[in-house]
């Protein structure tokens, strides 16, 4: 079975009282099974939402997470951004190939390593258009 993340973070519990204090970041990570995912976000339907996936290697794995995007929102869990780490691409990949309805792509190639790069997807009801 395939588990997925979803984090609550509580902003209330950031304390920076001056530049010399801890960052006091106090969050619990919970896993999912995609039934379960669907069940949370159906709670949470009126909050901005973004589902993170570590997709190691997203070429080999971009037909995978579009699948499991699109079965979500068929039943009602759309996210609002989508976060993908360790995509392994490089500024020659050509991201046209990784684009998903609805959503704006922005990325970060890798550089530290082969097993970097960024990907983020934001819904287009929130990309402002230029006229």
């Amino acid at each position: 079975a395939t588990a997925f993340g979803i984090s609550k973070f509580n902003y209330d519990q950031l304390d920076l009282l001056n530049d010399d204090s801890e960052l006091n970041l106090n969050s619990e990570c919970f896993y999912f099974e995609e039934d379960q995912l669907i069940a949370q976000r159906d709670r949470l339907k009126k909050s901005f939402s973004v589902l993170s996936l570590n997709s190691q290697s997203l070429r080999a794995k971009f037909e995978d997470i579009e699948q499991l995007i699109d079965r979500l929102a068929h039943k009602g869990s759309i996210f609002d951004a989508i976060c993908l780490q360790e995509t392994w691409l490089s500024n020659e990949d050509d991201r046209s190939l990784l684009a998903l309805n609805n959503y704006t792509l922005s990325h970060k190639s890798k550089h530290a390593s082969a097993h970097g790069g960024l990907i983020t997807y934001v819904r287009d009801i929130y990309i402002l258009k230029k006229s």
